[in-house]
């Protein structure tokens, strides 16, 4: 089994692997479509969530939990390099080009998970799950923990009000 990590909410405890995804589109996904988002690693759990976030004050921040999650078999995932990617794949933008990117398998489901350099770190992979995949009855969570973020990373508390 292969491991990913995912960064959750308090009010998703009682369902960490459910998607979100598919009501508002992200970067390689489109509306309507079920995935469910981790990364390799939790430092880089960390990092996408804080390049969403920005800017935040640190008593603003949620209660964040740490979900450890094994992967059935490392065959049922297909790996994307930076050079395979479209162009502008890293663009902080949600654009049609990159939501469809990966119309075969989002359609079609030949793999588990897709891993995929991430815009922020592209020395690093997230790895997208196919919820519809047969394979996706397979994912376990492993465990759950509360996860603290430094406050070095976030805006200081004093900082004063956030103007939009």
């Amino acid at each position: 089994m292969s491991r990913v990590f995912r960064l959750i909410k308090e009010r998703f405890l009682e369902t960490p692997l459910a998607g979100g995804s598919a009501k508002r589109g992200e970067r390689w996904n489109p509306i309507g479509v079920d995935v469910l988002y981790t990364s390799s690693s939790p430092e880089l759990a960390l990092v996408e969530i804080l390049a969403n976030l920005m800017p935040i004050r640190f008593d603003e921040l949620p209660t964040y939990y740490l979900i450890t999650i094994d992967l059935p078999e490392p065959e049922s995932q297909r790996v994307f390099t930076v050079n395979q990617l479209p162009v502008n794949w890293n663009t902080p933008l949600r654009t049609a080009e990159l939501q469809t990117f990966l119309g075969d398998w989002l359609t079609g489901r030949q793999e588990l998970a897709v891993a995929i350099p991430s815009a922020v770190v592209p020395f690093s992979n997230n790895v997208i799950l196919h919820r519809r995949h047969q394979a996706f009855e397979q994912v376990i969570v492993e465990s759950i923990q509360p996860f603290t973020v430094d406050g070095r990373l976030v805006l200081p508390t004093n900082y004063g009000p956030l103007t939009g």
